[in-house]
C-alpha cells in the first residue's frame, strides 16, 4: 500500500512534469548563434554585419577529394534534423556558388594541419583545411553555429540560418591544444 507522502511526492513529480512540457513546448525558439558563440574561441572571428545563410532544401554538399567521409558524416548529420536529401557531390578547388563546400586547399597559411577556415556568406559555406582533420573540425563549428535543433533524430522545422563571417582556427600550439572541438576522451584540457 503506498503511503500518502509517496503519493504526494508522485502528484508532485507529475506536476512538476507536466509544467515543463508546457514551459518547453511554449517556448519561443532560441536565439540565432554568432560567430563569438563558438566555445572553445577561435583564433579568429570576423563577423560579416547582416550577412546570413539559410541552407536551402535543395542544397548540396560539395566536397573534395579526400573530404569525402567528412562530407558523409556531415550530411548525414543534417539530414536527420533537416530531412533534407543533401547529397554529396565532388568538389573542384574553387567552391561552388551555393550549398556546403568542403575544400582542401586555399586555408588560411595559419591552420596548419588541424585547424581550418570556415567562410559564411549570403551564397554558401566553404570549409577549407590542409586535411579531413581539420575539415572535421570545421564541421564542429559549423554546427555550433546552426540552431540547437539540428542535432536532434528527428526532423524539426528551418529555417536552418547561420551568421555570416569568417572563423579561423587552428591548435593553439604545439602542446596539444586543439580547435573548436575537444574529444571527451581527451586526458588534456582544451586552451
Amino acid at each position: 500500500m503506498r503511503s500518502r507522502f509517496a503519493t504526494a511526492i508522485a502528484a508532485t513529480l507529475v506536476g512538476a512534469s507536466a509544467a515543463l512540457v508546457v514551459a518547453v513546448t511554449s517556448a519561443t525558439p532560441a536565439a540565432a548563434a554568432t560567430l563569438s558563440d563558438v566555445v572553445p574561441a577561435p583564433a579568429t572571428v570576423q563577423p560579416a554585419s547582416g550577412v546570413t545563410y539559410t541552407l536551402p532544401s535543395s542544397a548540396t554538399i560539395h566536397a573534395a577529394s579526400g573530404a569525402t567521409d567528412v562530407a558523409g558524416y556531415l550530411a548525414t548529420l543534417l539530414r536527420r534534423s533537416t530531412g533534407y536529401a543533401l547529397p554529396v557531390a565532388t568538389a573542384g578547388t574553387s567552391p561552388p556558388g551555393s550549398g556546403i563546400s568542403l575544400l582542401l586547399s586555399g586555408a588560411d597559411a595559419a591552420v596548419g594541419t588541424e585547424g581550418y577556415q570556415l567562410d559564411v556568406t549570403a551564397a554558401a559555406v566553404v570549409i577549407r583545411a590542409q586535411s579531413a582533420a581539420g575539415l572535421f573540425h570545421g564541421v564542429q563549428t559549423l554546427r555550433q553555429l546552426l540552431p540547437a535543433s539540428v542535432e536532434s533524430a528527428t526532423v524539426q522545422p528551418g529555417p536552418w540560418t547561420l551568421p555570416g563571417g569568417r572563423i579561423v582556427d587552428h591548435p593553439a600550439s604545439d602542446t596539444g591544444a586543439r580547435c573548436s572541438t575537444w574529444p571527451a576522451t581527451s586526458t588534456r584540457s582544451p586552451r
